[in-house]
């Protein structure tokens, strides 16, 4: 464990912030409302921030009293608004620092604490029970060893919850819990200087200091000594923790670019740069006029991306690189079609999500999308779709459906040029069908039709009763530094000054007692989106199956 808090934030009395992120709601609502919140729901290891309180349990051999749900009003029993924002925005920092490996960042309890499939990251309190005042405590290595898989945070010890704050301590915890050790620095001579490195004001590694630095980042460095280096990307994405690095979501080559699709106007698209040798690269068709393209990174960024702009004969036509981690690029293009890369500058953790957002001038041939998609009838096996034609030189619709509240969608049915109905069978009557339409262009299809969904209804499943209602077309759908000792116990660390990082504990050696598991789980559902976006004209044959992928709730 380690004391080191955030300075300018704690109170002289009980180790609570001062009430500068103090959030005061006029409604609340139960632990329960807890959003759910899920990075990369296909992941199977999860790392689950734990918000809504924790029993009290034995933990590597500590006896742990319950542990209050996180609580920024002084109301531990409830949620408020500002709360809730707050947890989003942990979420997504979480997330974002995370992305490039292929573990899933979760508010949904996992139930099962497996080794190498869950760490759980308990979230309140002030952690008095540890003797001392730490911004939270960890086990080194419990993701995959024999000490329990949870990690805490004392959100009373961190500015009073700061969303920053929270984030950061939870990123450096779950660290240790998958095998990470501080990064320290050294003087020429090789004594430590700082056991926790604070980089500088723009950078600071997540496992040392990283409350003040703009970006926290993983890091190459010191670690144990002036000549001891820790990989941090290498050690997260390595076989002791097993879960690895996600797989790549863009092509790496202008021949596999992924096409963007007109919605509202725009050429929208979201991405992950996994490793700093990763490009993505998008292909798309404009007319000719101005044009203004942004790749923009997320809250809590760990990404400095640069974006660069080709024509279809693989000339670079413009470029950005500059000092701002997210890049915009303006010019003018004739028509034509285009490809576009986003691509880290380079530096050691420059990885993670971000946007895309191309304003440019439709191409001649745009086919408008079709738009009020209703169910108009179903039966046991059966649904029929109508809808509205918007366009003049479309050639044929396509029906897309998905099974799993969005996560992937698949063709179901086609229509010949202004058809505007389509029957088809329900695969799973037992399950929410999800249904939308784009119209086929010659070069470049059409955006996506609003959402419908066909429901059973719970009190008539046995008898396949359904339901069906029409969503919007962009409804979202859904410290003590601790070494090895006798008995198996972190031992306790000389106190230092109180500048800044949220304390933690950690052990490498195999300790007596296993956690105790939780039992109750927290809201159930991650929330998907959708990223569609294709054309055809590379490829006529090609057939699209989209797919919605969301880094997080308002945030990815």
């Amino acid at each position: 464990m380690d004391r080191l808090l955030p300075r300018e934030h704690r109170t002289a009395q009980s180790g609570k912030s001062a009430p500068d992120n103090a959030m005061s709601a006029a409604a609340t609502y139960p632990l329960s409302s807890l959003p759910s919140l899920s990075s990369n729901p296909t992941a199977t290891a999860k790392l689950f921030l734990d918000f809504d309180g924790d029993p009290a349990r034995n933990w590597g051999g500590y006896s742990v009293p319950a542990t209050p749900a996180y609580d920024t009003d002084g109301n531990p029993s409830t949620f408020s608004d500002g709360e809730l924002a707050a947890i989003q925005e942990i979420w997504a920092r979480v997330a974002e620092k995370y992305s490039p490996l292929n573990i899933d960042v979760t508010t949904i309890d996992p139930l099962t604490y497996a080794n190498r499939v869950a760490l759980q990251v308990v979230i309140g309190g002030d952690g008095a029970w540890t003797g001392g005042t730490y911004g939270g405590v960890a086990f080194t290595g419990s993701f995959y060893d024999a000490n329990p898989n949870t990690v805490y945070v004392f959100e009373n010890n961190l500015a009073n919850g700061h969303p920053k704050y929270t984030a950061e301590a939870s990123a450096h915890e779950a660290g240790h819990a998958f095998g990470l050790l501080h990064q320290s620095r050294y003087d020429s001579s090789g004594a430590k200087t700082e056991e926790y490195n604070s980089g500088d004001s723009l950078r600071a590694p997540i496992m040392g200091n990283s409350y003040y630095a703009a970006r926290g980042m993983w890091w190459y460095g010191t670690t144990t000594s002036a000549t001891t280096f820790q990989d941090n990307m290498a050690v997260l994405a390595g076989s002791n923790n097993g879960f690895g690095y996600r797989p790549d979501d863009h092509g790496d080559t202008p021949g596999s670019a992924t096409p963007l699709v007109f919605e509202n106007g725009a050429l929208l698209a979201r991405g992950i740069i996994e490793r700093t040798s990763d490009s993505d690269w998008f292909s798309f068709w404009a007319g000719s006029g101005p044009a203004t393209i942004t790749a923009s990174v997320v809250t809590g960024a760990t990404l400095d991306l640069k974006l660069e702009l080709y024509n279809a004969g693989g000339t670079l036509l413009a470029s950005a690189a500059t000092a701002n981690l997210g890049e915009t690029l303006s010019l003018t293009l004739a028509a034509g079609q285009y490809r576009l890369r986003v691509a880290s500058q380079g530096g050691y953790g420059d990885v993670g999500q971000y946007r895309i957002t191309a304003n440019v001038v439709p191409p001649p041939d745009f086919v408008a999308p079709p738009d009020n998609l209703h169910v108009t009838s179903v039966s046991l096996e059966q649904i029929a779709l109508s809808w509205t034609d918007n366009s003049s030189n479309e050639l044929g619709f396509v029906v897309q459906q998905s099974i799993d509240a969005g996560a992937r969608w698949d063709d179901v049915g086609t229509t010949e040029a202004n058809v505007t109905w389509w029957t088809g069978a329900i695969q799973q009557p037992q399950e929410t069908h999800l249904y939308r339409v784009f119209a086929r262009g010659p070069q470049i299809d059409s955006d996506f039709s609003n959402v419908v969904s066909v429901t059973p209804l719970p009190a008539a499943r046995d008898r396949r009763i359904l339901r069906w209602r029409s969503r919007p077309r962009h409804a979202d759908l859904a410290g003590r530094h601790a070494c090895p000792v006798a008995g198996g116990r972190p031992e306790r660390g000389i106190a230092g000054p109180q500048i800044g990082r949220g304390g933690d504990a950690e052990r490498r050696c195999a300790g007596a007692g296993g956690a105790d598991r939780r039992g109750v789980a927290s809201a159930a559902g991650a929330r998907h989106g959708r990223i569609p976006g294709h054309i055809r004209a590379a490829n006529p044959g090609w057939r699209r199956a989209g797919c919605g992928r969301r880094a997080g709730a308002g945030a990815t």
